[in-house]
């Protein structure tokens, strides 16, 4: 049964946890600590059918990294902090009956980097840009 188009707006606010992993020229890796950031942005679900709907999203987020490096016997802490603006283009799937509801999201997603930041452990601030 067909419905019509119904829209639906909602918010995203959660937090994020990331590291990275990090390859050097000689083929060895480094894995960092990891960093708390946040997202938080706006859903637009259209719903088309019972069954399917397209959902839209616009979400900022931020992640990172931390990581410690001794050199010359001084134990140097680096945070990396950065900041995304996503944009994920969804379809949504639906599926269930009364008692039990489920859905599956699908599609591709958007980023534009909107700024990097490195904080050493004296405090001082390099900023990347885009």
């Amino acid at each position: 049964k067909n419905i019509g188009l119904k829209s639906r707006i909602g918010f995203r606010v959660g937090l994020n946890q990331s590291f990275a992993v990090i390859s050097n020229n000689n083929g060895g890796t480094l894995s960092t600590d990891y960093n708390n950031g946040f997202h938080m942005g706006m859903v637009i679900c259209a719903r088309v059918n019972n069954f399917f709907s397209i959902q839209p999203e616009l979400i900022f987020t931020q992640g990172g990294f931390s990581i410690s490096r001794t050199s010359f016997g001084v134990i140097k802490d680096y945070k990396f902090r950065i900041d995304r603006l996503q944009i994920p283009l969804l379809v949504k799937f639906d599926f269930g009956n009364d008692w039990i509801r489920g859905f599956v999201n699908s599609g591709p997603y958007f980023t534009n980097l909107g700024e990097s930041v490195k904080e050493t452990g004296a405090g001082g601030y390099s900023y990347y840009g885009k």
